[in-house]
């Protein structure tokens, strides 16, 4: 073996465990977190569903490690290594739609809750390992699992090969959470649109301020029904709980359509939340019911005969009798990585008292 030859060895070696390396571990990180937190960073992307997103999250972080576990061994190397190639350029196809539509996305979902929120250094980095590849597919033949497979044919050796690279890999999401996977970081089930106490702003724990199913804030008269999204309740009942109330303070009904799982649902909250001219109009004007929906393609009972909503968070504006008076996509409200006051303010005008 000449000295050139131990260098393209090396070279090949490192490429393939550099770039399965960070496959098992960014798998891992994934697959040790709940699968919600990285479904919220694919949806973010606005190309699927939640429903298909939440799939995703629970399949490709293992389809990474096992990936990235055969590369990184040099086993079946040509392709492993074509199948990492395809899902970086698929990455990268994802990232650069996001960049050109400036969609705000808070996290690429990379490494989990820890990937960067930065789409041209992650676009640049999957660059990179794609350009690492190219010495690991054909460089270091000798340095692979594969050199010895070839001194085996067999295909019970080709197995037993594969479950030793891929066991102890698929092992490492459960040695990373030794006491079991935490819970998923979801806001609570019931959120009061108020500033928080001096106590609570200070770092010391606050006393949770509401503990039922609907909430009235105090500063602004916002009063929601099912604040959070609460799954499995009663849409229909909580719908008519807030025509009752809406009907004896002569305001309307106003609808959003969403989930936990929405990562522009919790950004209406907080954009709510953080205006407080925003939340005292809603609150002279309106009752908020939120009616959890994962857009599995059958409607809640409650809201069946509403014109389907387009995403989510979708608005509907219900009159004192339950008819539909709008049904709105909030994407055209979206500014940045939040929402437009000024065109929501105007939204909301069209349906406020002073409209009637």
């Amino acid at each position: 073996m000449t000295e050139g030859d131990r260098t393209k060895d090396l070279a090949g070696l490192l490429g393939r465990l550099v770039v399965g390396g960070l496959f098992v571990y960014a798998g891992a990180l994934k697959a040790a977190a709940p699968a919600e937190e990285f479904a919220r960073a694919i949806e973010s992307y606005r190309v699927i569903g939640p429903v298909p997103a939440l799939l995703a999250a629970c399949v490709v972080p293992w389809v990474e490690i096992c990936a990235g576990a055969l590369l990184a061994a040099g086993l079946f190397t040509r392709y492993s290594g074509l199948f990492t190639a395809a899902m970086l350029f698929f990455f990268e196809v994802l990232l650069g739609q996001a960049w050109l539509r400036n969609l705000p996305v808070t996290h690429c979902g990379c490494f989990g809750a820890q990937g960067s929120s930065s789409l041209p250094r992650e676009f640049a980095q999957n660059l990179v390992l794609l350009g690492l590849l190219w010495p690991g597919l054909k460089l270091g033949g000798r340095l692979t699992a594969d050199a010895v497979r070839a001194r085996h044919p067999s295909r019970k050796f080709a197995w037993a090969a594969v479950l030793a690279v891929c066991l102890p890999a698929l092992a490492l999401p459960f040695l990373m959470a030794p006491g079991g996977a935490r819970k998923a970081e979801l806001p609570p089930a019931v959120v009061n649109h108020e500033p928080a106490p001096p106590a609570a702003r200070k770092g010391a724990p606050a006393k949770p301020r509401v503990k039922n199913a609907q909430a009235r804030s105090q500063a602004t008269g916002l009063f929601e029904v099912n604040p959070g999204y609460g799954q499995g309740r009663d849409a229909a009942r909580d719908i008519k709980t807030a025509l009752a109330l809406a009907r004896g303070e002569n305001k309307r009904v106003l609808v959003k359509v969403g989930g936990y799982w929405c990562e522009w649902c919790r950004r209406l909250d907080r954009f709510i939340g953080e205006n407080g001219a925003l939340a005292a109009y809603l609150g002279d004007n309106f009752v908020i019911v939120n009616v959890y929906y994962d857009f599995s393609g059958v409607l809640p009972p409650a809201i069946a005969g509403y014109p389907k909503p387009a995403g989510s968070p979708h608005i509907y504006i219900l009159g004192p009798d339950g008819a539909v008076l709008e049904s709105k996509d909030t994407v055209p409200l979206e500014a940045g990585s939040g929402y437009d006051l000024e065109k929501f303010m105007a939204f909301l005008a069209q349906w406020g008292r002073k409209s009637r």
